[in-house]
């Protein structure tokens, strides 16, 4: 019997808080404090997440005059090609039109150009000759003998 009553009352003790009902100002009062708490943890994030968008914000700006100078040295790479190929251009006409002979050789052209080449043995002949004779010169004046 003894075991019966002390169960009974141990449960009745532990049952009691069941029964018993929070009211508004109870309520109320967790509310805040759970506000508070919120309020705590939040703070630091908030704090952080204003750094990051500041940071953000100036690698924006960064990568936006990236593109603007990009886009202003695109614009002179550009004309610096242009520039190059038309200049490619002219060159090769002046260099076409230098190839090319202007007037078909004739039979003269190559006339002349046999007496020059003739010419131009008959000078080194005489060049060859005076040579030779200031050489046999020096060594008739180096062997005492005078022509």
């Amino acid at each position: 019997m003894k075991t019966i009553l002390v169960l009974s009352i141990l449960f009745s003790v532990i049952a009691l808080p069941v029964l018993g009902e929070l009211t508004e100002a109870d309520l109320n009062e967790i509310r805040l404090i759970v506000q508070e708490e919120i309020k705590k943890e939040t703070t630091p994030i908030n704090t952080k997440i204003d750094a990051i968008d500041k940071r953000l914000r100036t690698v924006e700006t960064g990568v936006a005059e990236l593109r603007g100078r990009n886009i202003g040295f695109s614009a002179a790479q550009d004309w610096i090609v242009a520039i190059c190929a038309v200049a490619a251009i002219v060159l090769s006409i002046i260099a076409l039109r230098k190839a090319q002979p202007k007037v078909p050789p004739t039979a003269q052209d190559t006339q002349k150009q046999c007496l020059n080449k003739e010419d131009s043995h008959v000078f080194y002949l005489f060049y060859f000759h005076l040579i030779d004779s200031i050489f046999r010169f020096d060594r008739y004046l180096h062997q005492g003998i005078c022509p």
